[in-house]
């Protein structure tokens, strides 16, 4: 079991929309594996708040990533203000995890 979130803050004093790009790679194909699919969704984020997306939960895309099993994915963030992004993984099956800084974006 796995978990995964993408937390996107909004440090200005401004309501934003924010685009997450997933672009998702299809790796039964090696040479070369290629971009099969991207899902844009779009959120919005008040002032000085944050969003944690679940991406684990099954409702958390419009597909869900147990409808790919064999797709490795990229995560692109879009603000209209400077934001935020951390990526967080914890493999359960593997004792451990790792983060990704929050990165200003923008």
């Amino acid at each position: 079991r796995y978990f995964e979130n993408l937390t996107i803050f909004n440090p200005s004093a401004t309501a934003t929309t924010v685009s997450v790009d997933y672009l998702l790679y299809d790796r039964s194909q090696f040479t070369p594996p290629g971009q099969s699919d991207r899902i844009t969704q779009s959120y919005q984020i008040a002032a000085g708040s944050s969003l944690t997306i679940a991406l684990h939960a099954p409702d958390s895309l419009v597909m869900t990533f147990d409808q790919l099993p064999n797709v490795w994915f990229s995560v692109v963030t879009r603000g209209t203000v400077p934001i935020y992004t951390e990526f967080t993984h914890w493999d359960l099956n593997q004792g451990g995890g790792w983060d990704s800084w929050a990165s200003p974006v923008g």
